[in-house]
C-alpha cells in the first residue's frame, strides 16, 4: 500500500499514520519539563512550619524549666515589687526562649544544606518523604520519652524551697534536633500522592536533568 522510498523515515511516519499512532521521535526532541518554583515554595513552607513549631516548643521549654512557685507565689514587700519580679522573670524567660529558636534553626540551617544543595542527596530526600514523616514522629515521641524519664528536685530560692520538675537531658537534646530537622526538611511522600501527581513530581523533581552536549 505504502510505496518504500529511499528514506525509510517516510516509510515509518506513513505506517505510524496508518495505525492511528503518534510517529516517534527522538529522546532529544521531548520537552524537558521543569518546576523551579517548587523549590522555594517548599523552603517557604517548611520554614514557616518550623519557626511556629519550634518558636512554641521553644517558650514552652524555658518556661518551664526555669519558672517556679517562688516567681509567682512567693512574699514580696508589694504588689510592685511582684509585679517587678514577675516582668524581670518574664524578660529572662523570652530571651531564653528566642536564644534556643536561634540556635535549633542555625544547627538545623547548617545540617540541612547539603540535602538541598547536593542533587543527588536532594532527589534521594525529594524520593522519600516518609524519612521527614518518620522523623517528626520520632522526635516527639522522644520528647515524651524524655518527660517520662524525668525527675523532680529541690530548688532553693530566698522565700523557700520549692519542687522543680527536669526532663532527661539525652533524649530531650536527641529529639529536640530531629524533630526540629524534619520539620525543616518535611516533604510530602511521593509514594502517597495521586498517580498524575506522582508522575509530575518523578518527572519535575526525582529526574536527573541532562547534560546539554557542547554543539547544542
Amino acid at each position: 500500500m505504502f510505496e518504500v522510498g529511499q528514506s525509510g523515515g517516510i516509510v515509518e511516519s506513513d505506517q505510524a499514520i496508518a495505525t492511528n499512532e503518534a510517529p516517534a521521535f527522538p529522546a532529544e526532541a521531548r520537552p524537558v519539563r521543569t518546576a523551579r518554583w517548587v523549590s522555594w515554595v517548599l523552603f517557604l513552607v517548611e520554614l514557616v512550619l518550623t519557626s511556629i513549631v519550634v518558636g512554641i516548643l521553644s517558650v514552652a521549654l524555658v518556661v518551664q524549666l526555669t519558672l517556679t512557685p517562688g516567681a509567682i507565689f512567693g512574699e514580696f514587700d508589694g504588689i510592685f515589687t511582684w509585679v517587678v519580679s514577675l516582668g524581670v522573670d518574664a524578660a529572662a524567660e523570652i530571651i531564653g526562649a528566642i536564644f534556643v529558636f536561634l540556635l535549633t534553626g542555625l544547627i538545623v540551617g547548617i545540617l540541612g544544606l547539603p540535602v538541598r544543595l547536593i542533587g543527588p542527596v536532594r532527589r534521594a530526600w525529594l524520593g522519600n518523604g516518609e524519612v521527614t514523616v518518620a522523623g517528626v514522629v520520632l522526635g516527639v515521641l522522644l520528647i515524651i520519652v524524655a518527660y517520662a524519664l524525668g525527675s523532680w528536685g529541690n530548688i532553693h530560692q530566698e522565700h523557700g524551697t520549692y519542687a522543680l520538675f527536669t526532663p532527661s537531658p539525652l533524649p530531650l537534646l536527641i529529639g529536640w534536633f530531629v524533630l526540629a530537622l524534619s520539620l525543616s526538611l518535611l516533604v510530602w511522600p511521593a509514594r502517597w500522592l495521586p498517580r498524575r501527581a506522582r508522575a509530575w513530581w518523578t518527572e519535575t523533581q526525582l529526574t536527573k536533568p541532562a547534560r546539554r552536549s557542547v554543539g547544542a
